[in-house]
């Protein structure tokens, strides 16, 4: 079978193939991953992070409304914590069935302060990028399906390289920001540049949307070649990838409707 890299470190087939034979040289009979189990549990992990996000939302929204400053220290605390959860499924696939829901529940408490105060400030996005979020996972997915999408080496090369690059101005623009006070103007959702700004959200909702061909791919691909306690880790790995692009396109309604 060949092999493939995902830009998504939770789906990295090689590595994922060799703890898997490693666990099954230790643990003999044990039940293989299927497309089917796969698939129930990322519907779970999809809908513990949704339930939960719509919960911190009405909350944190009932505070903005109220005029009161909402408490985001725990924001700050979910971020860090579903990086935890996310990297100890990884390593620690065998308890992946533990930080799987835990990772969602984190990201869902993330995502639902974040859409507050975005949904505050520029009415009507929360929705819009849930939408699309839904819209573009179904396009990916059926077109995957269909064999419409094709995932070659060459076009896999390319979105890894783009993921990189953007996970680089991620983390500059993070670290910049402590220093300066702020992070750099044409990533700013207000920007000085708003042409440039959007053409940035626009290119990385494309690399994202990309990401999930490549999910698909990769979980198809360990079909029946890794222990069932992968189906977990893949779940978390397609979850963090559907983050990735909501969080993209609700910045990206954002700076539409902000330079209207």
């Amino acid at each position: 079978m060949a092999k493939f890299e995902s830009t998504n470190p939770l789906l990295n087939v090689e590595r994922l193939e060799a703890r898997g034979r490693a666990i099954g040289a230790e643990q003999s009979g044990q039940a293989l991953m299927t497309l089917k189990g796969t698939a129930q549990k990322s519907i779970l992990l999809i809908v513990l992070c949704f339930i939960t996000a719509d919960l911190i939302f009405g909350h944190t929204m009932t505070q903005l409304q109220a005029s009161m400053a909402p408490g985001m220290g725990y924001t700050v605390g979910a971020a860090i914590m579903g990086l935890i959860f996310y990297f100890a499924g990884l390593f620690v696939n065998r308890l992946a069935f533990i930080f799987a829901p835990l990772y969602a529940i984190a990201e869902g408490v993330f995502l639902g302060a974040i859409s507050a105060l975005f949904e505050m400030k520029y009415p009507g996005v929360v929705l819009n990028a849930v939408v699309g979020t839904i819209g573009v996972f179904l396009i990916m997915f059926v077109g995957f399906s269909m064999g419409i999408f094709k995932v070659t080496q060459k076009f896999r090369a390319i979105i890894t390289t783009c993921v990189l690059g953007f996970f680089l101005l991620y983390l500059v623009n993070f670290v910049v920001s402590l220093f300066a006070g702020s992070g750099f103007d044409f990533m700013a959702v207000e920007s000085s540049n708003p042409a440039l700004s959007i053409g940035i959200s626009v290119f990385a909702i494309i690399v994202a949307s990309c990401t999930l061909l490549l999910d698909f791919d990769n979980i198809a691909q360990l079909h029946g070649e890794v222990p069932k306690s992968m189906e977990w880790v893949c779940g978390m790995g397609l979850l963090a990838s559907l983050v990735w692009l909501y969080v993209e396109l609700l910045k990206l309604l954002a700076k539409l409707q902000s330079n209207d």
